[in-house]
Parts: structure tokens; sequence; C-alpha cells
């Protein structure tokens, strides 16, 4: 019996998926602080004034989770295949030229590329990777996935 999931196998996409949405959680409030509990945000103000939602996803994205609100930062995070972490910051430089860079493109891990650009009073945060293989002893799986997060709310909400 294998412990390793295949991405090819019934249900092997969706516990990669779980699985990667978990070293994203596990990732955030590493400052140790009690951050605010973040909730799926169908309802929130930046969804009402319509500025998530008119934010542009890259072709072909999938969504990965819902959105989500923490004190007055929405994010929301999406998968896609075919598709590198320098074309998903690639696109979003090109489509967002009316923006003002704050934060140029620039590696922040192995395979992980993060931008951040502003407009309107409001601060875009762009970051993509490479989606992690959940079975290494499978063979590569292809095409190629990368996972992407926007992140969008006021500039003194980003470090």
């Amino acid at each position: 019996m294998h412990a390793a999931v295949s991405l090819r196998r019934p249900g092997g996409m969706r516990l990669w998926m779980t699985l990667a949405a978990m070293a994203v959680i596990g990732g955030c409030g590493a400052d140790g602080g009690e951050a605010p509990e973040a909730q799926p945000a169908p309802e929130v103000t930046v969804f009402r004034n319509g500025a998530f939602d008119q934010l542009p996803r890259y072709p072909r994205s999938d969504e990965f989770a819902p959105a989500t609100e923490t004190a007055a930062v929405v994010s929301q995070t999406f998968s896609v295949r075919n598709a590198t972490p320098q074309q998903i910051l690639d696109f979003y430089r090109s489509t967002l030229e009316r923006w003002t860079v704050v934060e140029p493109v620039q590696q922040v891990g192995p395979d992980a590329l993060r931008a951040s650009w502003r407009r309107d009073g409001r601060q875009l945060q762009v970051s993509a990777s490479r989606a992690p293989s959940v079975d290494v002893t499978a063979p590569t799986v292809e095409p190629p996935m990368s996972q992407y997060s926007l992140q969008i709310g006021p500039p003194d909400a980003f470090p």
C-alpha cells in the first residue's frame, strides 16, 4: 500500500489541494501574534465596492479556496495549469499597467515570486509559486501547475 498520493487518481487532486492549503495557512501568522480569524468573505466591504471582483484573473485559473478577509485585507488563492510563476507575474505586470508599482517582481523563495501595486488608495499584492508535488515517487505530472494569491487592502496593511 502506497502512502503517497497520485494526482492522476480520483481524489488525488483534492488531497493535494487540501495539503497545499494547509501549507499556505500554516505559514500565516508566523510572527507568533494572534491574528483575527479569516472568514469567507461574500459580504465584506471590498466585495461590496467591487474592488476584489474587478481584479483580473490569470487565464484558465481555478479557484483554490474561497476568498477570505482578515482585518481589512481580502485574499484568494487560485491554481492554474500550464503556467509558471514568472508567466503569472508577467501577466499582472502588463495587465496592471495603470497601477503604480510598489514592489517590483522579486523572488521570495524557490520558484516563488511576489510583486505589489497601488491604485485608488488600495494595494494589491500578487504572489505565485510552483504547486508542490504530493507524490515524489510518481512520474512528473504534466502539465505543470502553479498557484497564485491575490491580496488587496489599504496600503498600511502590508509590511
